[in-house]
């Protein structure tokens, strides 16, 4: 009896094993699929981001995780602060931006205007300030990237910043 005993426990731990090493391997295979289909730009958006990300010369990447951090992808997304569309842009940026691009009209709930305009001032943070210290000037403005450098500033960009270069490295 003991030997069945344990003969019958062996075989329910084997067979517990490779019903979990399955397992295993597909929620490997599924989290693989996922990351890969993040690489993919299968809609509109997707197609937009990667032009204007190569139009400013930036990491489609980038962009896609300042995107994720700032509106997770909801074109129509609108802030506490009154920030708009995929990219958070405020109306202050999109009116000095308008005599940029010699365009007298932006709606920044329209995809292509709100990734133009957000893309051109993320380059432009990027090249003034470096990667990290632009995600922080993007997220809070130019007053916040000193106090963010010395580990300070507001909550939201201390926070801000680790959230969007975790999304950039996935």
């Amino acid at each position: 009896m003991k030997l069945l005993l344990i003969m019958l426990m062996s075989f329910l731990f084997i067979g517990c094993n490779s019903k979990l090493k399955q397992l295993e391997l597909e929620v490997e295979y599924l989290e693989n699929l996922i990351e890969y289909s993040k690489t993919l730009p299968i809609d509109s958006i997707g197609r937009k981001i990667e032009y204007y990300s190569n139009m400013f010369s930036l990491d489609s990447k980038l962009v896609r995780a300042v995107i994720k951090q700032e509106s997770n992808f909801n074109p129509l997304a609108i802030s506490s602060a009154s920030a708009k569309g995929l990219m958070q842009v405020t109306e202050n940026s999109k009116d000095l931006f308008s005599i940029f691009f010699y365009q007298k009209e932006f709606d920044l709930f329209n995809e292509d205007d709100n990734l133009k305009i957000g893309c051109y001032i993320l380059k432009n943070n990027i090249e003034i300030y470096g990667l990290e210290l632009g995600l922080a000037c993007y997220n809070g403005g130019p007053r916040v990237v000193k106090q963010y450098a010395l580990g300070l500033g507001p909550k939201e960009t201390l926070n801000y910043v680790p959230k969007v270069l975790k999304y950039y490295k996935m």
